[in-house]
């Protein structure tokens, strides 16, 4: 079975569960963090699936709603995971105006 994992807002994976391991035992992923695989409507907390994963692992704090809410793009959950997004790079603003009328000055 794949796994996908929450990590801030971004779907992470897909891992199997030896890479699931790896990632719990480096700290990275949470009894609390969000996990999904294929044929799940919806994210659920990896304690809740799959508890033989937590018993050797010492539980991190929580983050509150308050840090959760906050955060940029977390505004809801979707059941399907999100691919990994790159940020855009902008080009260069001409402006409005060289938009509309084009930047050929007169003679």
């Amino acid at each position: 079975m794949t796994w996908f994992y929450d990590d801030e807002g971004l779907a992470r994976g897909p891992l199997d569960e030896s890479g699931m391991m790896s990632l719990i035992k480096a700290g990275k992923i949470y009894a609390h963090t969000l996990i999904w695989h294929q044929g799940m409507e919806l994210w659920t907390e990896a304690s809740a699936l799959n508890p033989f994963w937590w018993q050797p692992v010492i539980e991190q704090p929580k983050k509150s709603a308050e840090t959760i809410a906050s955060s940029p793009g977390l505004s809801h959950r979707s059941p399907i995971p999100l691919a990994p997004m790159e940020v855009p790079v902008k080009a260069k603003s001409e402006g409005l105006l060289k938009r509309l009328f084009g930047g050929k000055k007169k003679s």
